[in-house]
């Protein structure tokens, strides 16, 4: 069963990318690029947890999943400078000045160079049976602070473009990310926790196109 979602959420993502790559060739601009590279790596990671089951345990699929940890490694900060941009196009003036933009970019770098360092450099991946899927995740306890930090970050500018431009997608997209990623693995696996990744994507892509064509 657990299977059948996964390859759901890898088609859903698909979705999200085909609706990034129009956008971008509608009205192009670093959202758009950065959101088609994250649905990239999520398409791959939800599709790699699916299939591990046939892939087998292993070398092969330990290394798949190395890909997985390293593109949400990137991926994740990279959502800041999508923010930033998505604000500039609902018309922020503090979003038009090079403050802003250096802004995101140094917060984006510092937790991609923090990840880097205290997640996937000493990576111990170990094999997990849930549902009936198979993939290998990290053994430490090693909490997400940069998806939590930028999902935060991007709760902040959902609640401005909420109460200043009536549009509270992005609040929510964020919500759902934050309530799904508090449910104890234990108990679902990362079921809710992608699941709330597609809501979060979504909600992201749908503020880019309501800016974009407001």
């Amino acid at each position: 069963m657990a299977t059948v979602v996964f390859i759901g959420y890898s088609f859903l993502h698909s979705l999200l990318l085909f609706g990034a790559l129009l956008l971008s060739w509608r009205s192009p601009g670093w959202d758009t690029a950065i959101l088609a590279f994250v649905a990239i790596g999520l398409v791959y990671d939800n599709a790699i947890v699916a299939a591990g089951r046939w892939i087998g345990e292993g070398d092969r699929l330990a290394g798949l999943a190395r890909w997985r940890y390293l593109l949400h490694i990137f991926g994740s900060p990279l959502l800041i400078v999508a923010g930033w941009q998505v604000a500039l196009r609902a018309g922020f003036a503090w979003a038009e000045t090079s403050t802003a933009l250096w802004l995101a970019i140094a917060l984006t770098a510092s937790l991609i160079g923090v990840d880097l360092w205290t997640r996937y450099r000493g990576l111990e991946l170990a094999p997990v049976n849930f549902g009936g899927t198979l993939r290998y995740k990290d053994v430490r306890f090693n909490p997400e602070i940069p998806v939590i930090l930028t999902t935060l970050i991007l709760l902040g500018l959902g609640v401005l473009f909420d109460r200043q431009r009536q549009w509270p997608w992005l609040e929510a997209g964020a919500i759902a990310m934050l309530v799904t990623g508090a449910i104890p693995i234990r108990l679902v696996g990362v079921l809710a926790s992608n699941g709330g990744e597609v809501l979060f994507c979504a909600s992201l892509l749908l503020s880019v196109w309501h800016f974009s064509h407001g």
